[in-house]
């Protein structure tokens, strides 16, 4: 019963967690369509995370509400990381 309390208190921090990082990684698309074409570029695996970010929300040209693409990024980050070869891959090239 009290793992059954402390598995639901601890959920709620772990969701906000993850919409926060949803913000910085629309943060990091959007930064990185501002700057395509100036200063030094981006490395191969924020490029392929800029992809998947922008599979789910595209370019903010103008204010709009974003909770739907916040909640939707979240869950794309939410998701398996070994399900994503490619990223571990780009990753792993990085290092070498």
């Amino acid at each position: 019963m009290m793992g059954t309390i402390a598995a639901r208190k601890v959920a709620a921090p772990i969701e906000d967690a993850f919409h926060v990082a949803a913000i910085e990684a629309l943060v990091l698309a959007q930064a990185h369509a501002l700057r395509r074409n100036s200063g030094p570029g981006f490395s191969a695996a924020s490029r392929w995370f800029v992809g998947r970010v922008r599979s789910v929300s595209p370019f903010l040209e103008e204010d709009r509400p974003l909770s739907g693409e916040i909640m939707a990024v979240a869950a794309l980050l939410g998701r398996d990381p070994f399900h994503d070869a490619p990223l571990l891959a780009a990753l792993v090239a990085e290092l070498h």
